[in-house]
């Protein structure tokens, strides 16, 4: 074999061995920025599942539905949170896209992103604090939800029940997994909401607080 051949074959030998290093530690890289992909879809997702959600709570239509389509991530119920008011409590569930290493949440109509180093409320619940009233809807789901992959679902929106549980004063008692968030949202309120382990405290003079049960499936 002539120096030539020998000289192009160790030149083509160091370029294959260097573009396959590249992918190597390039696919971590390329991975994360499928995944933010993913999580984006999901959050744009959830916002259109939440508007329909509104739309039904408010009457606007009797049932929604939604055709969602999964781009390689999942869908679950999660049995959290349970909201306590003047000791009844309502367990509300929520519903929850995930992939590798993210959530994508919604709790009582908060949009919670969820990652391994860290969570924060990416949309804020429809809960106002006027004067001295709390307005505060607790959206209770029931039903099923379980999808993954890239199949769609078609998402059926009905609502069950709607009954004012309370007004007046009251102390409002959120158990969740996402309780720091919680805490932060009711501080940037103007309240001054207590912590024990997992469980937010509010108490308010006066409130506005409204049960819908909504059927999902």
């Amino acid at each position: 074999m002539s120096s030539e051949v020998v000289g192009t074959v160790i030149i083509l030998f160091i370029i294959t061995l260097t573009v396959g290093m590249l992918f190597v530690y390039s696919q971590p890289v390329l991975f994360q920025s499928k995944e933010s992909l993913r999580e984006k879809d999901a959050y744009f997702t959830m916002l259109d599942v939440n508007e329909k959600i509104n739309q039904v709570r408010f009457g606007m239509e009797p049932t929604a539905t939604l055709k969602i389509h999964f781009s390689d991530y999942s869908a679950t119920f999660r049995n959290e949170p349970v909201i306590t008011v003047n000791g009844t409590a309502y367990n509300v569930s929520s519903i929850v896209f995930y992939g590798s290493g993210w959530e994508v949440v919604m709790e009582n109509g908060a949009i919670i992103g969820k990652w391994d180093s860290h969570s924060e409320m990416l949309t804020a619940p429809p809960i106002y604090l006027t004067g001295k009233t709390l307005t505060m809807p607790i959206i209770s789901f029931n039903g099923s939800l379980s999808a993954g992959g890239g199949g769609y679902v078609t998402l059926r929106i009905t609502q069950e029940n709607v009954s004012l549980i309370k007004t007046g004063p009251a102390e409002i008692k959120i158990r969740s997994s996402n309780y720091k968030l919680w805490e932060k949202f009711f501080s940037e309120l103007g309240l001054s909401p207590s912590v024990s382990r997992n469980e937010v405290t509010v108490v308010v003079e006066d409130s506005y607080i409204v049960l819908y049960r909504v059927r999902l499936g």
